[in-house]
């Protein structure tokens, strides 16, 4: 969110900022510029497009490779930093985003087909796909892109990086106006043009004309500054005052004629008289707490008149005007929940170490990080029938238990309850739970019976965490000794479809022509890239899944691909938990799904999906064949 209506002020300066143009192939570019990039950002910028279907991420993975090629034949050397864990200030503005992404849904699905057809009312109901960090993460080692994991928020570690290494802080989230210090200055993601037609995306599916370029603007705090007549020093002052995710007094401190008209807009003279109450100030220093409370002690009256400066305002503005520090991406942050704990049992220590390093490479969540520090889940939501039961309860809620009582066995915790935000009807409802035991976990939902559950599972071996993995998702025995290359593939989507069918409803149990679409659509991902019979590209050299597609997604695809989307998370986050990820047994979610390819299979038909499978090769027949009966025992 950043701060309030800044970007919107900075947009109507046209001064502000330096035109950047850069060519392939220009002299004096032979050693590559860093571009830090906030990968959270990027995600949203690049990947809120066709995601009603649950996302389209090998087409993402083809196009994310496009960019990077584009920046490095522009002499630009990419580097992607991830969010860790939130801090608990920014709790509510987590669950009012939540909530918004919440009633958006609900609205889209709720809509008739002539008010689903509007882009506009797609566009609201877009969302960042539930898969696609796994499948950014793989891309960018793929491509040798340096990822590296910040321990809370990425903002100041970009920002950090990029004045480190002199390069441009790329992002979305108009903070990067306010930090002290950018490199060679803050890139935001929709200033960024492409070739010779200046487009603002990339796509794999149809490449821009003529050699790489790229336009962009870079955007200084001194020069932000400089405009507002206030030192460089004061704009965290100013942010603060105005109105971030941490404070928001404006509506108090302004008078009716300068109050916005609505939340979040802030922009001109309200923003402006702000700027001109801190300039009176400017002698003064401002780089402790206690000079920044001076400051607000001594500014705050000029807008209150007669009433009270209360400290609590204060503080939270003091705090606010903290959080643009810089902050090296290698810092340990003091709220890091996987960092060393007195309490830990050298066992418990182990395994937080193990842990840490399945972080340091990507392979450990916010969703696991959020539980450990807050005892908090806020559901990363797909798109779905709000009259239907919440996948991510219905299919995920017994998977979640098993990550808690899992991890509170292998580390110290210290609570006993959790805090679930969940949908329930049309509402997110937090609802406590009890964090459960592992023993109490095998009683209510394993079959199979786990062999010496009292030590610690993440230090055990691999090929025991990957037994108890197995166990917990209730596989058969014949698929644990398995060593057919198709279900080792695809083993995510063979759980996730055995796990949907056990924990579904009678009437809402996938019917045998749904689980063969989505089998189909698994063999067809990975023999794309094995086999020249494919009939599907994710470029523009054969014929796109998306051909086949109509313009407006059913309702009933849309939340049968909720129930696999949110099912196959689930596996990986559990996944993830007992350290299995990027061991090569278990493979990631995103490449055994694809939301339009899935749509394809599914408007085909039971009857029109038999005939495909009977004319495909033999190759496709066969791993049909071999894997259905596995989903079925």
């Amino acid at each position: 969110m950043g701060v309030h209506g800044l970007t919107t002020w900075v947009n109507r300066r046209s001064t502000l900022g330096a035109a950047v143009l850069l060519k392939a192939g220009e002299p004096g570019t032979s050693r590559p510029t860093p571009l830090v990039i906030d990968a959270l950002a990027f995600m949203y910028h690049t990947s809120l497009k066709e995601t009603i279907r649950g996302g389209d991420y090998q087409q993402y993975q083809a196009t994310l490779e496009v960019y990077v090629a584009t920046w490095r034949a522009v002499a630009l050397e990419p580097i992607f930093v991830f969010d860790g864990s939130f801090e608990a200030t920014k709790l509510d503005t987590a669950l009012q985003r939540s909530n918004s992404r919440l009633q958006r849904g609900i609205n889209y699905m709720r809509g008739s087909e002539e008010e689903r057809s509007k882009n506009w009312v797609q566009n609201k109901a877009e969302r960042l796909p539930m898969l696609m960090r796994s499948a950014v993460i793989e891309t960018l080692h793929q491509q040798q892109v340096r990822a590296l994991f910040a321990e809370g928020e990425a903002d100041a570690c970009t920002a950090e990086l990029a004045s480190r290494l002199n390069g441009y802080a790329v992002s979305g989230d108009s903070d990067y106006f306010i930090y002290p210090n950018v490199g060679k200055g803050y890139v935001p993601l929709t200033s960024m043009e492409y070739g010779k037609l200046h487009t603002p995306h990339l796509s794999a599916r149809y490449p821009t004309i003529g050699p790489a370029s790229l336009a962009f603007k870079a955007y200084k705090p001194e020069e932000t500054a400089r405009l507002l007549s206030i030192p460089p020093t004061f704009l965290p002052l100013l942010a603060a005052l105005v109105g971030n995710d941490q404070s928001d007094f404006a509506h108090m401190l302004l008078s009716s004629s300068q109050r916005p008209r609505f939340r979040g807009q802030m922009e001109g003279d309200p923003l402006e008289s702000f700027a001109r109450a801190l300039a009176k100030f400017a002698h003064l220093p401002a780089s402790s707490p206690r000079e920044i409370e001076n400051i607000f002690r001594s500014i705050l009256p000029t807008f209150l008149g007669n009433r009270l400066v209360e400290d609590s305002m204060v503080n939270c503005l003091v705090d606010s005007a903290l959080s643009y520090e810089l902050e090296a991406i290698e810092t340990t942050s003091p709220t890091f929940p996987l960092h060393p704990n007195s309490h830990d049992t050298p066992q418990q220590a182990a395994a937080r170490a193990q842990l840490i390093a399945g972080f340091r490479k990507g392979h450990v969540r916010s969703f696991i990080l959020n539980f450990l520090k807050h005892g908090l889940v806020d559901p990363a939501q797909s798109l779905e029938d709000p009259d239907a039961p919440s996948p991510f309860v219905v299919f995920g809620s017994i998977i979640r238990l098993w990550i808690y009582a899992i991890l509170a066995h292998d580390l110290w915790i210290p609570r006993e309850i959790i805090t679930e935000h969940t949908r329930q009807g049309t509402q997110l409802v937090a609802t406590k739970i009890p964090l459960p035991s592992v023993s109490q976990m095998r009683m209510l939902s394993c079959k199979h019976s786990i062999e010496n559950m009292n030590d610690c599972f993440l230090t055990q071996p691999l090929a025991k965490r990957f037994k108890i993995f197995l166990q917990i998702m209730n596989a058969p025995e014949a698929l644990m000794n398995s060593n057919s290359s198709n279900i080792i593939h695809n083993l995510p989507l063979i759980l996730a479809l055995r796990w949907i069918n056990a924990n579904a409803t009678e009437s809402r149990r996938w019917s045998q022509s749904t689980v063969v679409a989505a089998l189909l659509t698994s063999i067809l991902l990975v023999h794309r890239s094995t086999s020249t019979s494919s009939p599907f590209s994710f470029s523009s050299s054969k014929v796109h899944p998306q051909n086949y597609l109509p313009p407006l997604p059913r309702k009933a695809f849309i939340q049968l691909s909720s129930e696999l989307v949110n099912t196959l998370f689930h596996i990986s986050v559990l996944s993830e938990t007992l350290l299995l990820t990027g061991t090569g047994l278990v493979t990631e979610p995103h490449a055994v799904f694809d939301g339009s390819l899935f749509h394809v299979m599914l408007e085909l038909g039971e009857d029109q999906l038999e005939g495909v499978v009977r004319g495909l090769p033999a190759e496709f027949r066969d791993a049909v064949q071999e894997l259905l009966p596995v989903i079925q025992t």
